[in-house]
């Protein structure tokens, strides 16, 4: 059965509406039981953002062995015959085989492809920085592996950010140009030589107060993605991400306020464009203040 979506909504928010009578649990269950489809990928996250006008696939749960193998522990917000984008939160690491103690998620991406396909020839195309969220970006194959790497620097990139002073402009689009040099990126709003040029396109979403000080949530469209250049940016025109210690002198220990948010990329089978993209947590907008100590504080320590 094919539904056309009315309005931006999370996929569990859409269940639970279009069909009323099923609760919270089994609209849940419908979820991680691939009852629901995008032109062929199943979707299979309650945080998976719906834009108005999809059309989504539904086909009735019907039981059977094969449910064993959809179980995960990951949160799989799409996946297809080749990739799946898988949500990590702040803090998971990506890849590290030497921590025993906690997996990363390339082995629990690898123990879901393997459950279902027995194999787990799976490789990591995108994921942010260990202390930022949000969407990556996994192939079960070779081949896939190849065909998308190529065009991380064409993919669109939504990030949500929360920042610790008012921008210039509510809404923005800035060229700017970096360079890496010896694992220091330098930002500059002018060209230089030997700089490569970068663009991010900004709008104010919300405005935030918590005590005497005034937060500002963003959210940046970008073009191709570089580790860390970001938040570099933002904190090179006085707008630092609140958790961003490694760029700013920030008192309060609180999570980076930083989520890739959307990736807009091609399917490598029809040349189609595909966006996924992810509800924030609940949270996100929670976190501990102030962010600076005063000046006394500072002189006192």
């Amino acid at each position: 059965m094919k539904i056309e979506v009315k309005e931006n909504i999370s996929l569990l928010d859409f269940v639970l509406k279009y069909f009323p009578q099923v609760s919270v649990t089994k609209a849940k269950k419908m979820i991680l039981y691939n009852c629901f489809s995008i032109s062929g990928a199943s979707i299979k996250s309650f945080e998976y953002m719906l834009e108005k006008g999809t059309t989504i696939n539904y086909r009735k749960y019907s039981g059977g062995m094969h449910i064993a193998r959809e179980k995960r522990d990951i949160a799989v917000l799409y996946e297809d015959e080749n990739i799946l984008v898988v949500n990590k939160s702040f803090g998971q690491k990506v890849f590290d085989p030497k921590d025993k103690k906690n997996e990363d998620m390339l082995t629990e991406v690898k123990r879901y492809v393997h459950k279902k396909m027995r194999t787990a020839a799976v490789y990591i195309i995108f994921a942010p920085d260990t202390y930022e969220s949000g969407l990556c970006i996994f192939s079960k194959n070779k081949f896939a592996y190849e065909k998308m790497i190529d065009q991380i620097k064409d993919m669109t990139f939504g990030i949500d950010v929360i920042c610790c002073n008012r921008p210039k402009h509510k809404n923005d689009k800035i060229k700017f140009f970096f360079q890496e040099n010896k694992g220091r990126l330098d930002v500059s709003l002018s060209e230089r030589e030997g700089y490569a040029p970068f663009t991010v396109q900004y709008k104010t979403t919300e405005d935030l107060s918590l005590g005497e000080e005034d937060f500002f949530m963003l959210h940046i469209e970008q073009k191709g993605y570089y580790p860390l250049l970001t938040r570099a940016f933002l904190n090179s025109i006085n707008i630092p991400v609140v958790g961003d210690i490694r760029f700013d002198r920030q008192k309060a220990k609180n999570i980076l306020k930083y989520s890739v948010s959307s990736i807009e990329f091609k399917n490598i089978i029809n040349s189609k464009k595909t966006k996924v993209a992810c509800k924030l947590p609940n949270t996100f907008t929670s976190f501990n203040a102030p962010v600076y100590m005063s000046k006394r504080q500072t002189s006192e320590e």
